[in-house]
């Protein structure tokens, strides 16, 4: 019995190794969000060098009258949400009603304020530790890996002490999950995406959707017939802009 204690002490401590010796990490996530009874799920993955990040969208699933129909995405425009670590600095494509913008914001790593909880969850074979924070507007619960030395995560998700496998909202309308993962010997090579564009900030693009969204407001309305008619279209978005 003391054997196999101490041959679990050395797998474990060797596996811990291992992972400490990765140069690069890929992950594969599925986006669930669920609105009215309908779900979307779209597969994305993130590329993790150790000071550069960048997580993309590969492809969608989604049931029209119980079908399944998968939806390839288009890379031209969104090249996907890239992180520097070393300028802490983000950037991403998000049009807002059809017009392009691309937002450039800093700081995500203060922003998220994380409160370790005692609940743990095995995901993908790593004993995964729990923390939860609120960001813009929504309350997230996120499982982490400690036995994988990357600070980051999905979308902006970041700053704990390993990656995060999953992590969702805790109404369960909005939610991560990691179902495959790969640490990579070699160092991956992320270019920064999104040359020859103008940035706005993210407090800026909040202006610019909120006037946007009343003036969709406005228009539908107009377009009314009825003069007793409410037009009120809710902002439904991860992060909430009100």
């Amino acid at each position: 019995m003391k054997f196999i204690v101490l041959l679990t002490t050395f797998i474990l401590s060797s596996s811990l190794y291992l992972n400490a010796q990765f140069n690069s990490i890929k992950a594969t996530y599925t986006f669930k969000s669920r609105f009215q009874g309908e779900t979307v799920t779209f597969y994305k993955i993130l590329l993790d060098d150790g000071l550069r990040s960048i997580f993309f969208d590969y492809d969608s699933t989604q049931n029209v009258y119980d079908k399944v129909q998968i939806v390839k995405k288009d890379a031209k425009k969104n090249k996907g949400f890239f992180y520097s670590k070393e300028e802490n600095e983000g950037i991403y494509y998000a049009p807002i009603f059809g017009k392009d913008f691309y937002v450039k914001e800093d700081s995500l790593p203060t922003m998220l304020v994380w409160d370790f909880l005692t609940e743990r969850k095995n995901i993908l074979g790593y004993d995964c530790k729990a923390a939860t924070c609120y960001f813009r507007g929504r309350k997230y619960i996120a499982y982490y890996a400690e036995s994988i030395p990357f600070h980051s995560g999905p979308w902006k998700f970041m700053g704990l002490p390993g990656l995060i496998l999953e992590i969702g909202t805790d109404d369960q309308t909005f939610m991560y999950e990691a179902i495959k993962f790969a640490g990579l010997p070699d160092k991956v090579e992320i270019d920064r995406p999104y040359s020859k564009v103008d940035f706005v900030s993210w407090i800026d693009y909040k202006k610019l959707y909120l006037k946007k969204l009343a003036d969709h407001q406005q228009k539908v309305k107009s377009e009314e017939k009825e003069a007793d008619v409410d037009i009120n279209i809710k902002d439904t978005s991860m992060e909430l802009l009100k």
